[in-house]
């Protein structure tokens, strides 16, 4: 047995050996970039609040969305390897490697493998994509939960495994999708959608039936979660709320107590986070279209409003060729271009309903569906030689892209202004007595030098790294990163001190 599954995972390498080696090159990158290009301030503050408190703490945190509670729990678990390299981005190193083979399996269904590769390269390629990569956040992790949901989803609809295992991974995809970051719905609901359309088109009745019990569970399971999330959240608050009747007591007790005032707390407070708030919709409509054609610039540079009509462009491709997929019976073809066609006018018409304009890193999972629906197009006439060019010049471009300046620049910018001036100011050591005086270097320096620096004000410290902005007599209102403004530095002690180095962004001044 062990000698046959050996012999046929063999011969599956042999016949992909092209996406392997492909695979391989690609990990090796992801794990330069990994340790080459220093943590910016979302990932270290992941780190630090979360990850890094283990997986418990991580999983009932949610002071903001800068939470992706999936990844925070899952990445926890690293912190057994001691390198808060491995903790902080080695989860999304694997999701990065396993999502080039997720698409090329997913690709396959529809393409030869030399297109199917062609398909990976190019995702793979694309800024946004390469961008999020190894970051130390969840958004590279959601698109795996992606790949596999739409994996599962096709062996349910074309293939028609009405299978147990088929739905229970669908369904957890979809949850943990959702439980890594809530704005993953814009894909969530398409997914189902397209499994809906598929089925009723098919009259598989009683697939679509077990389909919409799978996500129906799916949703109870993500209630769940955040519901322990808002319990804790909501217990946490009315202890430390005074009028609320709970001021003092054990987070436990109140939740044994009072586990709806909790609950509702916790709740309010998420959906009162001005991250989740909508929009003014006149406003909202008003910047669509550049909000939009900038989300399109960060896969292929100054291509936005290109890419816009290409999709609307394949969005009535999809309409045609899908009637054609319909009526030759080929279910393959039919199950994609409903996904392209669904994904296409869903994601947009759910912004606009609910009125908001998220970070355009959300929407990396667009990748998938610009490089399969650009090939999806293109392998109806392209076969054979034909083929291996458009492939050879996807692996090309996608090299040429990878190794540029744009693709290479560094994820950080004060932070890396932070960790040179230490390194250049001299002194031996740890940065001991030092105030920080800006929400970045607390982290900076605990990253580096395992150095949480003092919250005293300046005349106790011996150090003090100063953000010029606070230098400026007009910086009279504090903006973030500043903890400080102009008024609030004692200048005549600070003209005392020496300046021991300094940047564009800092000026470090020793007593």
């Amino acid at each position: 047995m062990k000698k046959f599954k050996k012999e046929q995972v063999t011969k599956v390498l042999k016949e992909n050996i092209e996406i392997v080696m492909f695979a391989a090159l690609m990990a090796v990158y992801y794990a330069w970039r990994m340790f080459a290009l220093d943590p910016w301030y979302d990932e270290l503050y992941t780190y630090y609040s979360f990850i890094s408190k283990g997986p418990v703490y991580a999983a009932i945190h949610w002071p903001v969305p800068n939470n992706h509670v999936m990844y925070s729990v899952v990445s926890a678990f690293l912190n057994i390897f001691g390198n808060s390299y491995i903790s902080l981005r080695g989860i999304a190193f694997l999701a990065s490697v396993s999502n080039l083979i997720l698409l090329y399996c997913l690709a396959r269904k529809f393409m030869n493998k030399v297109l199917s590769l062609g398909c990976v390269a190019l995702y793979s390629g694309f800024y946004l994509v390469n961008y999020i990569s190894i970051q130390g956040r969840g958004y590279t992790m959601a698109i795996s939960f992606y790949l596999i949901a739409l994996l599962m989803l096709y062996k349910i609809c074309v293939e028609k495994k009405d299978k147990l295992l088929y739905y229970v991974v669908f369904s957890l995809c979809l949850t943990w999708g959702l439980y890594t970051i809530t704005s993953n719905v814009y894909w969530v609901l398409p997914v189902c959608f397209v499994g809906g359309i598929y089925l009723l088109f098919e009259k598989e009745i009683k697939i679509l039936i077990h389909l919409i019990i799978s996500s129906v569970i799916a949703a109870i399971h993500t209630f769940g979660l955040y519901s322990i999330i808002w319990l804790a959240i909501g217990s946490n608050l009315l202890s430390k709320t005074q009028d609320s009747g709970f001021y003092g007591i054990y987070q436990v007790k109140i939740i044994l107590s009072a586990p709806w005032k909790a609950w509702k707390t916790g709740m309010d407070y998420m959906l009162a986070s001005p991250y989740v708030q909508s929009q003014e919709r006149g406003q909202m409509l008003a910047s669509f279209d550049f909000w939009l054609t900038s989300l399109f610039n960060l896969f292929i540079n100054n291509m936005g409003k290109v890419l816009l009509v290409v999709l609307v462009a394949a969005f009535l491709g999809s309409l045609i060729m899908g009637k054609r997929m319909y009526d030759q019976r080929d279910h393959k073809r039919l199950f994609l271009y409903i996904y392209i066609g669904t994904t296409i006018l869903m994601f947009p018409v759910i912004l606009i309903v609910q009125s908001v304009l998220p970070y355009h890193r959300v929407f990396t999972f667009l990748g998938v569906l610009l490089a399969l629906t650009f090939f999806a197009f293109l392998s109806q006439w392209i076969q054979g030689k034909g083929a291996w060019i458009v492939c050879a010049l996807c692996l090309i471009g996608c090299g040429m892209q990878l190794s540029s300046e744009y693709y290479m620049a560094p994820y950080a910018g004060r932070e890396v202004d932070i960790k040179e001036i230490w390194e250049q100011s001299g002194i031996e050591g740890s940065p001991e007595e030092i105030c920080f005086m800006d929400d970045y270097q607390k982290y900076v320096f605990q990253f580096y030098w395992d150095y949480r620096p003092t919250e005293s004000w300046q005349e106790e410290a011996k150090y003090i790294l100063m953000p010029r902005e606070v230098m400026e007599e007009e910086y009279t209102a504090k903006t973030w990163p500043i903890l400080y403004t102009y008024e609030e530095i004692n200048w005549e002690a600070l003209q005392e001190c020496e300046i021991v180095t300094e940047t564009d962004s800092y000026v470090l001044y020793r007593r």
